[in-house]
């Protein structure tokens, strides 16, 4: 007969063996994934890939230099506009070469809502635009473009320049945050005091 636990610790291995037939089918069944978890080719292409973040920060720098920070509430993409980020709630700064008084060049934009065409390169702002250099100007219109190729920014949708001695308004406006230097066209008026 068999006595001791040495003796019994090699006995219970070659029972579960000897009676895994038993058992065996009903273990197996019981630890089987449920479901259908092998997607076909046809379901993984149908996915989006749109996504939406909050508090989003994006910068374009070239050799070391900031070019532009643009800061945002809330950043998403659209299913059939994947190419497209839709702003919500955006505040950038553009730096130009040309010096400031704080040192470089400061251009502050403010506005509502946003597009950003990640394959053109254009921002596109609306929902109450306010352009504001640090030369103390002051810029509104509905809808402004950044051009990041040509590096200039564009409104063509009327704006009004206010400043300390003077006030223009006109149809058509094109911006360097360069330099700092406006181009008002189009049904222009203005006031200087």
């Amino acid at each position: 007969m068999i006595h001791g636990i040495r003796n019994i610790l090699w006995i219970l291995p070659l029972l579960l063996l000897v009676t895994s037939p038993l058992w065996k089918q009903a273990f197996t069944d019981f630890l089987k994934p449920r479901g259908d978890f092998i997607a076909s080719a046809d379901q993984l292409s149908v996915r989006s890939r749109t996504f939406s973040m909050e508090d989003v920060q994006m910068v374009q720098s070239s050799k070391g230099k900031d070019k532009w920070h643009v800061d945002v509430k809330y950043l998403f993409t659209k299913e059939d506009k994947e190419d497209q980020l839709q702003l919500q709630d955006v505040s950038a700064v553009f730096y130009g070469s040309k010096k400031g008084p704080g040192g470089e060049m400061r251009t502050k934009i403010d506005s509502g809502e946003g597009i950003f065409d990640t394959k053109q390169k254009i921002l596109t702002l609306s929902d109450g635009v306010t352009l504001k250099p640090e030369n103390g100007n002051e810029l509104r219109t509905r809808v402004l473009q950044y051009n990041e190729k040509g590096r200039k920014i564009e409104a063509s949708s009327g704006v009004s320049i206010k400043s300390d001695n003077f006030y223009v308004r006109g149809q058509n406006m094109e911006y360097d945050p360069d330099t700092g230097d406006f181009k008002v066209s189009g049904s222009v008026v203005g006031r200087a005091w």
